[in-house]
C-alpha cells in the first residue's frame, strides 16, 4: 500500500470513528441524560488511556506548569465542549450536528490569528469563514433540525457553537503552551482532566441520575468511550505524528457523511434539502479555509 493510500485510509477511519460515535451518542441520549453520559464516556476513555499509557511506558510530565496547562486544555478543549455537544444533540440530528462541528478548524485558525504570533488571517481563510457561516445561517433560517417530527430549537445551534468556540480556544492554548509535548500524553492527560472536571460538576449539582438502560444503550455508551474518545483520539494522534496537523483536519469532511447516513438508517433522522445544502456550503467553506496562504 502506497503512503498516500495509507494516509487516505487513516483519514477515512478517523472520520468514521468520530461520525459513528456521534450517532451512538444520539442513541444513548434517548435513555441517559447529557450529564451522566458525559461522565460515563470520559470514565471509560480514561481507563482505556491509562491502560495503554502504562503498556507503552509513557510518563506524565513532572513540571507543575505543564500539568496545569494540560488540565486547562482538558477542561476547555474537551470536558466543557463535549458536555455542550451532548446537550446540542438533544435538539438536532447527528448529521446536522457534525456540520456545526466541521467549522472547528476555521474558528481555531481565527483565534490563532488573534492570540498567536506568526498566525495571520489570509484571504482564503476569510472566504472560507464567510462561506461556512452562510451555510450555518441557512440551516438556522430554514429551521432545520434533521429530526423526524422534531421541532427546531435554537438551543441546538447555540450549544453547538459555544462548544465549538470552547474547543477552539483550548486548541489554540494547547498549540501555544503544549506544542512540544507528546500528543498521546496530552490526549491522555486532557481526557483524565475532563473526566474529573465533568464528574465534579455533575455531583455538585446532583445530576448523576441513571435509570433503566437497555443493553443497546450501554453498548452505545461504551462505544462512545472507546471509539469516540480513545480510538478516535489515537487515530488523530497517528495522523498528526505521521502527516502533520493539517492532515488531522481532513476527517471533518468524512464525519458529516458518516453521521448523516448512519443517523438516517439507524435513528430515522431526516436527510432534507436544507440540510444537504447547508452541509455542502459549510464544507466548501472549510475547504477554502484550508487552502494555502499563497
Amino acid at each position: 500500500m502506497t503512503e498516500s493510500n495509507k494516509k487516505l485510509l487513516l483519514v477515512i477511519l478517523t472520520g468514521i470513528a468520530y461520525g459513528s460515535s456521534i450517532v451512538f451518542a444520539r442513541f444513548a441520549l434517548k435513555e441517559i441524560a447529557p450529564f451522566p453520559i458525559t461522565v460515563l464516556r470520559f470514565g471509560i476513555a480514561s481507563i482505556a488511556f491509562l491502560i495503554t499509557f502504562f503498556v507503552l511506558k509513557k510518563r506524565f510530565p513532572t513540571g507543575g506548569r505543564i500539568l496545569r496547562d494540560m488540565v486547562a486544555v482538558g477542561v476547555v478543549s474537551t470536558g466543557l465542549p463535549l458536555l455542550l455537544f451532548y446537550f446540542s444533540l438533544s435538539y438536532m440530528s447527528s448529521g446536522m450536528f457534525t456540520v456545526f462541528l466541521a467549522t472547528l478548524p476555521i474558528f481555531t485558525a481565527v483565534l490563532a490569528h488573534l492570540f498567536l504570533k506568526g498566525e495571520r488571517l489570509h484571504k482564503n481563510l476569510l472566504i472560507g469563514l464567510t462561506i461556512a457561516l452562510a451555510g450555518v445561517a441557512l440551516l438556522i433560517v430554514t429551521r432545520s433540525s434533521g429530526l423526524a417530527g422534531g421541532v427546531f430549537s435554537i438551543k441546538g445551534p447555540v450549544f453547538a457553537f459555544i462548544g465549538v468556540l470552547s474547543a477552539a480556544v483550548g486548541s489554540v492554548y494547547a498549540k501555544s503552551h503544549l506544542n512540544k509535548e507528546d500528543v498521546f500524553v496530552v490526549s491522555a492527560a486532557q481526557t483524565l482532566a475532563a473526566f474529573i472536571f465533568v464528574t465534579a460538576i455533575v455531583f455538585i449539582f446532583k445530576k448523576f441520575q441513571v435509570g433503566q438502560v437497555s443493553p443497546m444503550g450501554w453498548f452505545a455508551v461504551f462505544y462512545n468511550g472507546i471509539v469516540g474518545s480513545f480510538i478516535a483520539f489515537w487515530l488523530t494522534f497517528t495522523l498528526i505524528k505521521k502527516y502533520g496537523a493539517t492532515a488531522s483536519a481532513l476527517p471533518n469532511y468524512i464525519m458529516p457523511v458518516v453521521s448523516t447516513l448512519l443517523g438516517s438508517v439507524f435513528l430515522g433522522e431526516l436527510i432534507t434539502f436544507p440540510l444537504l445544502a447547508g452541509a455542502l456550503v459549510v464544507l466548501v467553506g472549510v475547504f477554502f479555509s484550508s487552502l494555502s496562504k499563497d
